[in-house]
Order: structure tokens, then sequence, then C-alpha cells
């Protein structure tokens, strides 16, 4: 009587072209080089030619790029409303610390999206001398 181990996600081969690109994208974002693909799928019974590999690595990465693309007002819209939602659920319990730094960060982040220079207050100044240097005369700072 022997014992075999049961077959990993990764070693059963895919039932449809989409799961494939799925799973090669997930080897991707593991760190499997592309150059290892066909030898990860070969591990899991995959038939797969060099030409459908690389098909499949072409997929994959826009997969990956697709996934990777934000809306940055989505986003900010879906953080305000975060806020709103803490600072409101956390009245409701009376829990006015947690309440309070909604707020705070709220308003930080209000003020980001309001000023973007005041992201970079701290880091490198480049884009705000540029900015400034951009701006007709007689107009910014340094406007009498």
């Amino acid at each position: 009587m022997s014992c075999s181990t049961p077959k990993t996600d990764a070693q059963i081969p895919p039932t449809s072209r989409a799961e494939a690109v799925s799973r090669v994208a997930e080897w991707i974002i593991a760190g499997i080089r592309p150059s290892q693909v066909t030898t990860q799928a070969a591990r899991g019974d995959w038939t797969l030619g060099h030409a459908e590999a690389l098909d499949l690595l072409d997929d994959a990465y826009a997969l990956i790029e697709g996934d990777a693309e934000i809306d940055v007002d989505r986003e900010n819209a879906k953080a305000v409303a975060r806020f709103n939602l803490l600072y409101t659920k956390s009245l409701a319990i009376q829990d006015y610390k947690t309440a309070l730094t909604a707020q705070q960060e709220l308003g930080r982040l209000v003020a980001k999206l309001d000023n973007p220079f005041a992201a970079k207050k701290r880091g490198k100044t480049g884009a705000r001398k540029k900015a400034q240097a951009d701006q007709p005369e007689g107009h910014g700072r340094d406007a009498t």
C-alpha cells in the first residue's frame, strides 16, 4: 500500500486558458522568472510548448498590469468615505479617541488632495520650484 501525496493546485493542469494565465501571473508575482515558466508548467504535467509559454507570459503580464492600474480619484473617494464611516461609527460607540484620529487623518488627506505640493513638503522641493518658475512674472510668493 503506497501513500501518495495529493497534488497541489500548481501540479494540476489548468482546465482553461484563463486559469493557465491566472496561474502564470501568480507564479510571476511569487518571483518565478519568465524563463522558469515552462519548467514550472512541466512539473504540473502541462503540455506547454515554447510559443504557448510566451503567449501565456504576455497574457499574464497584461493581467498583472491591468490589476496595477489605479483610478486615483476613486481610491481617494473610498478613503474619504472610510474615514467618514469610521468617524461616525466611533462616535456611535463613544470611542472619541478613534473619532478624533479619523477626523485628523481625513483632514490630512483632504489637505493633500487640495494641495498636491503638501505631500512633498518634507521631500524634494524640485517640483515646487519648477511650479513656481513656471508662473508668470509678478505672481506667486515673490510678487510685490
